[in-house]
């Protein structure tokens, strides 16, 4: 069972330095799937911008909306037990 996402926390322990680089990564992934990283302070906005165009986050929409892995243009070379990512339904 996935854990729901503190958004309060993680902009707390950001702040005081207190997250390791996968921490940070794994937390603004979830602040641009849910849109916050563009709402907060710029700085916040920056940094996703920063993640993502480094390859180390992904925009929501280059997720699969049923597992939501990173997926590639190749649905076919995706690992993984999720039938929308093998392309076995539709979307």
């Amino acid at each position: 069972m996935q854990t729901k996402f503190d958004i309060a926390n993680f902009v707390i322990e950001f702040e005081a330095g207190n997250l390791d680089d996968d921490q940070i990564i794994e937390g603004f992934q979830h602040l641009i799937d849910n849109g916050m990283a563009w709402t907060l302070q710029g700085a916040y906005g920056r940094m996703a911008k920063s993640l993502i165009d480094n390859g180390l986050c992904q925009r929501k929409q280059d997720r699969c909306p049923t597992c939501n892995q990173p997926r590639c243009g190749v649905w076919a070379d995706i690992d993984t037990d999720c039938d929308h990512c093998r392309g076995e339904i539709d979307g």
